[in-house]
């Protein structure tokens, strides 16, 4: 069958392998000899994979191969990513790799795992120059038995990680080279290799793999030199890996971009703002806490991973270290006072909870005597009973406060020696922690008092008790003469029950008397025109309301609607406009107050053709594109998506003291644009991608320059959102745009006598306001919100 015969009708068939998410994978490319292996992104994590995935015979007889990996002549005939030179191909690499060994410093003797070792020339480096334990694991089964041959069986090889025995103690240094993108998951190998006991707190993992945001990958994906299946299979974005490392417990964590020279140089800086201009990744992972769940214990998936009540505990500890940290040297001094006062008030606290359950057993034993009593007489006494009941409960929950406060104690002290490891890193983020403890310092203090509050209470019971003793004996003495205090009860209720004859003849003789029918009578007309005048009232204030904003023919066209019981209002969480010029985003600015920040509201889009594209991908605001900047307007134009922002500043910021324009301030307004878009495409991408919220999109085009079906292309784009829907306006006069053939598709289209000019934003009169008025009205958003922040605006 061919493959492409197999691909989903849409994208909600296509489930990402690496954040799971069911409806935010798109069709990328096709890959492979013949275009049989077809690409999709998720937009959720942006992890780029395969699918359908290869099977596993398919992939085991791929690397099987011999001629894969012995193949040396190259021609017409070589596969992509066959090691054909394999020493000439990973040259730069051991240089890079026996530059890593040398500032790591590892001890001799120090424990190496190979995943993807190939023909092994990285376990004899570490072999023969450092000392190093190595073993490896290797699917190819050529592969495998070259290392076993050529290397006389000194580094044991598996074919894969599931296959090893449960090594004796953890690796101290685990290689993933060039592997990632040959796996459909990078969560199965690494899950795996803490299944297998492979990683401890000192174990650190080196991840190379090919850069899929570089800029030629992002130009072509299709085209770029390294997406090859079924050899590469996936590839991760560099923010996919910080996610992998925070979410497997890594401590420290470091992603850089790499193009690697004869020297085995060229290492980007650590967390890049871009990694554009780089073909490859290095992802360094250590520090987790991950492996302390013992291998046979260790859950079999991500998903049971993150149910896991272990997982949960050292979850917990993660984010404390990561939030709490001391703030300057001095901070073991103040560990040590607090550890001496926690220790006082544990002594204590232990103390009064004995004190309080001494006195609670002896209350319990002075009223058992009574309790039969108390329980046939509950009718006078069951007050103070149950309130002796709630008392003691009170007693109880105040103990299992104390232990919970203990179990907090222990678990900052236990805290103690990794705070202090971050001493010199962390001075900013530890004052916000001591204020958490002096916190917990008032919370026991106020816990102790409102224990003092509880034995005051007892003891106001226990006082009570000899009361309560009376009042049983008097009540005993009472049941020695039942006749008489029946008589005086039954006596009780016979006047009461004349009493409330006596009412209720009354109550009937005035409700059937004539002169209430009569009041009844004469008062209906009035109570009946009292409720149709305040309903009047409020329909013409409305009514009122929609003339003057709207004009009386709109006004009257609600009314008839109303009446014939169709609704008139839409009302939407978020109502935006997406160009074609910010204009008509300052006039709903101003005169309705609900436009928000979001990129393309503030834009001035030249080519409607292009904005599809970067409808389905806000996040290509934030690339590296090529840029046109307007120094008299101060104004830059992204050629790649002919869309032009304002900067932040005006056009006479730009100027120097010579009166031409300092390239350096030019410079700077361009670095504060890109970052502001970045941010502002990721607000919308998550606004759009929101199912719970209803988002509605107002297009405002060139009537002159745009046709129906670029409207529609505009329109299928913001429909792979769930919720969004799309108004054009239009001036009413015949030009290219269809109106009868937008409403069919399911396109809101509405009228105004005219558009905005350029630079008219502030000028009434420039503009159809009655009509901007009924279509605001008909288009109402839930929460009006209005935000300047980011933007300027005419002062």
């Amino acid at each position: 069958m061919d493959r492409k015969t197999e691909m989903p009708d849409s994208k909600d068939a296509v489930k990402c392998p690496c954040c799971s998410a069911e409806h935010e994978s798109f069709f990328l490319c096709n890959a492979g000899k013949d275009g049989k292996y077809p690409q999709y992104q998720c937009r959720r994590c942006g992890f780029q994979f395969s699918w359908p995935c290869p099977t596993a015979e398919e992939i085991d007889r791929f690397y099987s191969s011999g001629e894969y990996y012995a193949r040396t002549g190259g021609g017409e005939n070589s596969d992509p990513g066959s090691y054909e030179g394999y020493d000439e191909q990973i040259k730069y690499t051991l240089i890079f790799f026996r530059n890593i060994l040398k500032d790591a410093a590892l001890p001799e003797r120090s424990s190496l795992l190979d995943v993807g070792c190939a023909l092994g020339r990285f376990m004899e480096l570490a072999w023969k120059e450092f000392g190093f334990e190595c073993a490896g694991v290797e699917l190819s089964d050529h592969a495998r038995n070259y290392v076993k041959e050529h290397y006389d069986g000194r580094f044991p090889v598996w074919k894969s990680v599931d296959e090893m025995p449960v090594p004796e103690r953890k690796f101290d240094l685990i290689l993933l080279f060039d592997v990632i993108e040959h796996v459909n998951t990078p969560w199965s190998l690494l899950l795996e290799l803490f299944r297998r006991g492979c990683i401890g707190e000192h174990t650190r993992i080196l991840i190379t793999t090919p850069n899929c945001t570089f800029r030629d990958a992002a130009k072509d994906p299709g085209a770029w030199q390294y997406r090859y299946p079924p050899a590469h299979l996936s590839f991760c974005p560099p923010e996919t890996f910080q996610k992998i490392g925070e979410t497997l417990l890594f401590r420290n964590i470091d992603i850089s971009g790499h193009s690697l020279k004869e020297d085995g140089s060229g290492v980007g800086e650590m967390l890049q703002e871009t990694y554009f201009g780089y073909e490859g990744l290095i992802c360094s992972f250590s520090g987790s806490t991950l492996g302390r769940i013992l291998p046979e214990r260790f859950p079999a998936s991500l998903e049971e991973l993150k149910r896991s009540p272990e997982y949960l505990a050292l979850l917990a500890g993660f984010a404390f270290e990561r939030r709490n940290k001391p703030f300057n040297p001095q901070f073991r001094v103040y560990l040590a006072e607090l550890y001496d006062r926690l220790t006082f008030l544990n002594g204590r606290l232990e103390s009064e909870l004995a004190a309080e359950r001494n006195r609670a057993n002896e209350l319990a034993s002075r009223n058992g005597s009574l309790a039969s009593e108390i329980e046939a007489q509950r009718g006078r006494v069951g007050e103070p009973a149950s309130e002796l009941e709630a008392e003691r409960s009170r007693v109880n929950e105040l103990a299992s406060e104390l232990e919970a406060e203990r179990s907090r104690v222990n678990e900052l002290l236990s805290q103690n020696s990794r705070l202090i490891s971050g001493l010199e890193r962390a001075n900013r983020n530890s004052y916000s922690q001591w204020l958490q403890l002096l916190d917990s310092f008032a919370r026991l203090d106020q816990i102790l008092t409102q224990n003092g509050e509880k034995e005051s209470r007892l003891r106001e019971l226990s006082g009570d008790v000899p009361h309560l003793e009376n009042q049983v004996r008097d009540l005993t003495g009472q049941r020695e003469h039942p006749q008489s205090r029946e008589r005086e009860l039954s006596g009780y209720a016979s006047h009461l029950e004349a009493q409330v004859q006596e009412f209720s003849a009354k109550l009937n003789e005035v409700y059937h008397s004539r002169s209430y029918r009569i009041g009844r009578v004469i008062t209906w007309p009035f109570r009946k025109c009292k409720a149709a005048a305040a309903f009047i009232r409020e329909k013409a204030n409305l009514c009122r309301k929609l003339r003057k904003e709207c004009g009386a023919s709109y006004m009257w066209s609600c009314v008839l609607r109303r009446l014939a019981g169709k609704p008139v209002r839409r009302p939407y969480d978020v109502v935006s406009s997406i160009g074609v010029t910010c204009e008509v985003s300052f006039n709903l600015n101003r005169f309705h107050g609900f436009v928000d920040s979001y990129p393309l509201i503030w834009a001035f889009v030249h080519s409607l053709g292009r904005l599809p594209g970067l409808i389905e991908n806000p996040t290509s605001l934030a690339s590296e594109q090529k840029m046109e900047h307007n120094y008299e307007h101060n104004m830059v134009r992204f050629t790649d998506i002919d869309v032009s922002f304002h900067c932040k500043g005006m056009p006479a910021d730009l100027l120097g003291p010579d009166g031409k324009v300092d390239e350096k301030k030019a410079q700077a307004e361009r670095d504060e644009l890109k970052s502001r878009l970045a941010y502002l495409a990721g607000k919308w991408k998550n606004l759009l991608q929101d199912p719970a919220r209803s988002v509605l999109c107002i297009l405002t085009p060139w009537e002159e320059e745009s046709t129906t079906e670029e409207i529609l292309a505009i329109y299928n784009a913001l429909r792979k959102y769930p919720g969004t829907d799309l108004l054009v306006v239009l001036t009413g006069k015949e030009k290219k745009i269809s109106a009868s053939a937008l409403r069919s598709r399911g396109v809101f289209v509405r009228y105004i006598t005219r558009h905005p000019p350029h630079d008219k934003t502030t000028d009434l009169q420039a503009n159809d306001i009655p009509g901007w008025n009924r279509i605001c009205h008909e288009f109402p958003p839930l929460n009006r919100k209005i935000t300047d922040k980011v933007f300027k605006y005419e002062k």
